[in-house]
């Protein structure tokens, strides 16, 4: 039987063991007793909470979580006692009072006759920032299809139509429902059909495609439309065809009338039957046409002398030349003024001017002008009809209403409905910020200040307001800017979306679970290799085999190098993808830590450039990188005091590249590793081949040290 110094020099090198293991960890540790007294942590939480070792073990855990007492602290021991570990996640305090996020598990343990709670704690703030993001990603996906202002639809493999939205309704004539039991063939006509056809193979290879086809409608009218087709990848599979059609109807028609304007433009003063002309940036006259000759009774020669301000009505020159500064910046408008002409004739005019463009730079000022002179003694007399109009606006289904300054001066009985008012007149008086959402008004009053001021808006706006009764109500709002009773006024139409709203807000939450599942399935594979990873860590402590310890230690390594790829997704923008960079340096880091026990000093150098991987090909790559560098560590340096490792990644295109190199004792001159039987070797040949890549051995002057170099094409 051992004698009892061989026992303590036993335990204490398993301590020592069990020490080197936290010390060494990623996750961060913790030990608390029952008063919250913190009697042991790693370098890991050190560094999550940024105080040092030596000031956290003079503090209490109530210090760095905030709102835990210690009669919680004792409760949750004596829970974890019963029940065993727990995992939960919670808040600490950094130094520097930042609050971070943690994911924690936790176990009672007895010590010296005491009991203790065992903590791992893992940072998971970035992680839940990153659900966030999907989830907003989620919602502009959701958004895309459903309200994207083309026909977007979702195929099958076969062509068969699994999903679309109502603007392909709006441009076949079709139903939803009677789209979802139609291939796309029958809606493409016969001399398009093989084109669309070798498009959509090729989009089911994975290419994008963009192409000009005719469509036929329900009704059997031919649309001409733009189509984008391109592959939709789950994982690595392409399991069906995206589409977005655009009808080219108004385009064609708009290419075909640009065309014709064109040419009409360049009889535009000839025959124009308005008089136009353009001015230099001083406002002087450059051109004019035979109309405006005649309606101000001056020669083109004697107009060519003058400038603008020679015709102005007093009362309107400062307008006037606030709207001609506007477009000699690039903005556009009609006003009405006065102007004087000859023999002293006062006419009242409508004026529209705009900026003349000569190679992107705004070298005039175009105008035509409009004699309203008898339009204006008419709409002097359509007063008359201001009833008229009162009955229309009242009868309105919708709400209407019109206001002055924020004011309201007239609304509807519907939109006094709309209020929960007892009648429209009760809200006459009253400004609209009244029933404005707090959260809204800022954004309501600048659009009324740009409505008051002719400045163009958005022709649709969304925002909120509270009713009489106290009720929020979701609103979509269209403005324009009036003259009402001879004073500028906003007329606004009000339709009720909340309940539109509130159907969006069931579709996000559903987004929303959808995610959180996604995560947490990466969460659970993970923490599964991770549990097996530390069996196979204990299991490797309680063994005196060397060499059963050695393989168990490999295994271990092999495992943490694919839950790895799942950890990295936590932190990288896209489920489908990771960082391979930035995995293989943390990889090898690892490696270093665990093979530091060799009695050559090993120097490990990257050279590694940017790039990501598909889970597909990162967690084959990261177990050959294992391999590759663990060889290393246990074969090339067994009678060397030093060694380098130089290990390298590329992306080229899509061509990747990882090579490892040694400065060992290299390899035999027979070596061929299709011969070669050792469970590493098996690995790295199993691997390469699921690559689809190839594998390339060299080795350096007189057969010292070796280069691994494993190429393959990257999935896209």
């Amino acid at each position: 039987m051992r004698d009892e110094k061989e026992v303590v020099d036993e335990l204490r090198g398993q301590v020592d063991q069990y020490q080197k293991i936290l010390h060494n960890l990623h996750e961060g540790y913790i030990l608390v007793d029952e008063d919250a007294n913190i009697h042991d942590v790693n370098p890991a939480y050190c560094n999550m909470v940024g105080y040092s070792r030596e000031e956290l073990l003079s503090m209490k855990l109530t210090e760095v979580r905030p709102g835990m007492s210690l009669a919680y602290q004792q409760e949750f021991i004596e829970k974890a006692i019963k029940e065993g570990s727990k995992e939960f996640e919670t808040q600490h305090r950094r130094k520097d009072g930042q609050m971070i996020d943690l994911n924690a598990s936790a176990a009672a343990i007895e010590k010296d006759g005491k009991i203790y709670l065992a903590s791992f704690v893992r940072d998971i703030t970035d992680r839940k920032k990153m659900l966030e993001n999907l989830e907003k990603s989620e919602q502009r996906f959701k958004s895309l299809f459903r309200h994207n202002p083309h026909s977007v639809y979702l195929m099958d493999l076969e062509g068969n139509y699994l999903d679309l939205n109502s603007k392909i309704e709006e441009l076949t004539g079709y139903t939803k429902e009677e789209m979802l039991k139609m291939n796309f063939a029958p809606l493409i006509t016969e001399r398009d059909l093989p084109k669309t056809q070798d498009n959509f193979e090729k989009a089911v290879s994975g290419e994008i495609r963009e192409y000009e086809i005719t469509c036929i409608t329900k009704k059997g009218q031919e649309k001409p439309i733009h189509v984008t087709n391109f592959p939709m990848i789950i994982g690595d599979e392409i399991v069906g065809v995206f589409g977005i059609a655009e009808d080219l109807t108004e385009k064609k028609e708009a290419e075909r009338q640009r065309r014709e304007s064109e040419q009409r433009f360049q009889s535009l003063f000839k025959h124009n039957p308005h008089p136009v002309y353009y001015f230099d940036l001083e406002g002087n006259f450059k051109e004019v046409n035979q109309k405006l000759v005649e309606f101000t009774g001056h020669s083109r020669d004697e107009l060519l002398q003058l400038g603008f301000e020679h015709f102005i009505d007093e009362d309107d020159l400062e307008r006037t030349k606030e709207h001609f500064r506007r477009a000699t910046e690039g903005g556009s408008g009609t006003y009405e003024i006065s102007v004087w002409v000859q023999d002293g004739i006062k006419k009242e005019i409508r004026v529209t001017k705009f900026p003349m463009y000569v190679n992107e730079e705004i070298v005039g000022v175009y105008g035509i002008l409009q004699d309203i002179t008898e339009q204006k003694k008419i709409a002097r007399n359509l007063k008359e009809s201001e009833e008229r109009w009162h009955r229309l606006v009242e009868e309105n289904p919708k709400p209407v209403q019109i206001t002055i300054d924020g004011d309201i001066v007239f609304i509807n009985e519907a939109g006094a409905k709309l209020y929960e008012a007892g009648s429209a007149e009760e809200l006459i008086g009253k400004s609209v910020f009244e029933f404005t959402h707090p959260d809204d008004i800022e954004e309501v009053k600048k659009r009324k200040n740009k409505l008051e001021k002719d400045i163009q808006v958005d022709r649709v706006h969304v925002n909120r307001i509270i009713t009489c009764a106290g009720n929020e109500r979701f609103v979509e709002v269209h403005s324009v800017s009036i003259i009402y009773k001879g004073r500028r006024a906003i007329q606004t139409n009000i339709y009720d979306i909340t309940n539109r709203k509130k159907e969006e807000a069931i579709i996000q939450a559903s987004l929303k679970e959808k995610q959180i599942l996604l995560q947490e399935i990466h969460h659970r594979v993970k923490n599964n290799m991770a549990v097996i990873s530390g069996l196979l860590e204990l299991q490797a402590m309680n063994t005196e085999n060397e060499s059963l310890r050695s393989i168990l230690k490999e295994s271990k390594m092999r495992i943490y190098s694919m839950a790895m790829i799942h950890e990295k997704l936590y932190a990288s923008k896209s489920l489908a993808a990771i960082k391979f960079d930035e995995y293989a340096r943390e990889l090898v880091e690892v490696i270093m830590r665990t093979m530091s026990d060799i009695n050559t000093e090993v120097a490990v150098r990257f050279r590694i450039g940017s790039g990501e991987l598909n889970i597909t090909q990162a967690i084959p790559c990261g177990l050959i990188l294992n391999e590759l560098v663990v060889n290393c560590y246990k074969h090339a340096f067994t009678k060397q005091k030093t060694g380098s490792i130089l290990v390298g990644f590329l992306k080229d295109n899509d061509k990747v590249t990882i090579s490892v190199e040694d400065n060992g004792k290299g390899l035999p001159g027979d070596f061929n590793i299709e011969q070669q039987q050792s469970l590493g070797m098996k690995i790295i040949r199993t691997l390469v081949k699921q690559l689809e890549g190839d594998i390339d051995i060299q080795s350096g002057q007189d057969q010292a040290g070796v280069c691994f170099i494993i190429s393959f094409k990257e999935d896209q």
